[in-house]
């Protein structure tokens, strides 16, 4: 692009969280609810749905503006992998926290992992060095605090472990704590409340942008451009646009109540990198041309897709299967589906990073987690971006493949004889035998050819011997009539005998009757 370093620069963040010293728009009635509730109780919850921009609103939002009344560390989480090296006695939830409590100080005061190892959450806040001029008070910001119970969830007694040193820390009325959580594990985290000195009765609720505020944060940013309102208001009606069932189980389209920050952040920086650098005006053209909702979030899809593959060609096909068999209905519409421990070549590992990058959602029901996509406006770009990998990447015998899997493994799909030939060709040339449902589908192909074969086969010998039967049956008949021709013959050569024999009888009678008299 050419122009001003002004115009080149792009003042919208992506899918990535905001980070301390970027400005957030938008929420500025959230951010003002919970320094009120931080400015009354000591120890607030704050929960929202998956997606709602939690992190943003702490880095970017809040924290900022607390700096003055707290000495605010570093937000940390309970969840993170631990250093090589690391005992296994060692509670894992105080560790990752301590590890990041210490990336917000210079590294040349930092302590060792092994002497973090140490410390219980008590003994690290008497000797971790504080900022020159602190207030007295201290805060603590715990985000993705969900990670306490996801994290090895069988490990009972050392989360208790964790929430008692937690809880005997906040004894202290000069520390304060933000715990930071995805709103489906509230119920979960209840068992551990009564360990907190106040039992998380404080909670603080943010959902994800409503109409005014999307409208907000996409002209907010934009100091270099004007928006014209028709062009934010397509953004935002498109952005906001929800599939809803109807009472005779149909679905249509309509204008929803909320938009995803994410997906927002997603379309915004599209479209600004593909805007011409010296128009300075956003109108409804701009977005048409190169604000596409359905193009910018196919793109940041591939994208993901791709990083969490890597260069791998068939994890790649795994994953965009399993989003779009599994999470979308034939009809379009967006499924949950259960966690399950096989059966599928896509690892929990891969569904959490595109439940990471707010793709997926993941939900606890029942003890149980179910996994769905984030929202109806990802189906149509999902789907289409799909069939374009599809077209670039698979051979006409995967994709017959996956058209079998996606509609049931209809016998009716299944490869004719003159292709499972080529299929078999193509299977046999490749590295590595072919991966599912390619295997699955050659394999069924060949069970119905052979069967088929046997059919043929089966009704060719069926023929035959009908054939022969009839033959039989044939030359049967011409012996039982040939038979039968000689029965009458000789009946018939009886017949005239005997007429004979009695014409015989009767001319010798006559002939003794006349020398008689």
């Amino acid at each position: 692009m050419a122009g001003s370093d002004a115009i080149i620069k792009n003042p919208y963040v992506g899918p990535r969280p905001f980070d301390p010293g970027e400005r957030l728009y938008g929420r500025d009635r959230e951010i003002a609810g919970l320094l009120q509730a931080l400015s009354a109780e000591r120890v607030v919850l704050l929960y929202s749905p998956s997606g709602a921009g939690k992190s943003s609103l702490l880095n970017a939002g809040l924290i900022p503006r607390l700096r003055r009344q707290f000495d605010v560390w570093r937000p940390t989480r309970v969840g993170h992998p631990l250093p090589p090296r690391v005992p296994a006695t060692v509670n894992r939830y105080r560790m990752s926290a301590l590890l990041g409590f210490e990336q917000g100080l210079p590294e040349t005061i930092r302590l060792p992992p092994d002497a973090l190892a140490e410390l219980t959450l008590g003994e690290y806040f008497g000797v971790r060095p504080r900022r020159p001029g602190a207030p007295n008070n201290v805060l603590l910001v715990f985000d993705q605090f969900e990670e306490v119970l996801t994290t090895d969830p069988l490990a009972i007694a050392a989360k208790r472990a964790f929430f008692d040193e937690l809880g005997e820390l906040l004894q202290d009325p000069t520390i304060w704590a933000l715990l930071s959580l995805r709103e489906d594990y509230l119920a979960a985290l209840d068992p551990y409340a009564a360990l907190i000195p106040t039992h998380l009765r404080h909670r603080f609720r943010i959902d994800l942008l409503g109409l005014a505020a999307a409208k907000e944060a996409i002209v907010g940013p934009a100091v270099d451009r004007a928006w014209a309102p028709a062009a934010v208001d397509r953004l935002v009606h498109d952005l906001a646009m929800v599939k809803l069932q109807q009472p005779d189980g149909s679905f249509v389209e309509q204008v929803g109540l909320h938009v995803e920050p994410v997906q927002l952040q997603v379309v915004c920086r599209g479209l600004w990198d593909r805007m011409p650098a010296d128009d300075r005006v956003i109108d409804e053209q701009d977005v048409t041309a190169f604000g596409d909702v359905g193009a910018a979030l196919g793109a940041y899809y591939a994208a993901a897709i791709r990083q969490i593959a890597g260069d791998d060609a068939r994890a790649e096909r795994a994953l965009r299967t399993w989003v779009s068999e599994q999470l979308i209905t034939a009809e379009g519409i967006r499924s949950p589906v259960l966690r399950t421990t096989g059966g599928t070549e896509v690892v929990d590992a891969q569904i959490s990073r595109l439940v990471d990058a707010h793709l997926v959602r993941a939900e606890q029901r029942g003890g149980a987690t179910w996994y769905e996509l984030a929202h109806d406006r990802l189906v149509r770009p999902v789907r289409a971006d799909n069939d374009r990998w599809a077209a670039q990447h698979l051979e006409m015998v995967q994709m017959q493949a996956a058209m079998w899997a996606r509609q049931g493994r209809s016998p009716m799909l299944l490869l004719s004889t003159d292709a499972l030939t080529l299929a078999e060709r193509w299977a046999a040339g490749l590295p590595a035998p072919p991966g599912e449902p390619d295997a699955a589908f050659i394999a069924a192909s060949q069970a119905a050819r052979a069967q088929e074969r046997a059919t043929q086969a089966a009704q060719a010998e069926a023929m035959r011997a009908a054939q022969a039967l009839a033959a039989a049956q044939m030359q049967a008949a011409l012996r039982l009539r040939r038979f039968a021709w000689l029965i009458g013959l000789l009946g018939a050569l009886a017949l005239a005998a005997g007429g004979a024999a009695y014409w015989q009888y009767q001319s010798a009678a006559a002939q003794a009757h006349g020398t008689k008299r």
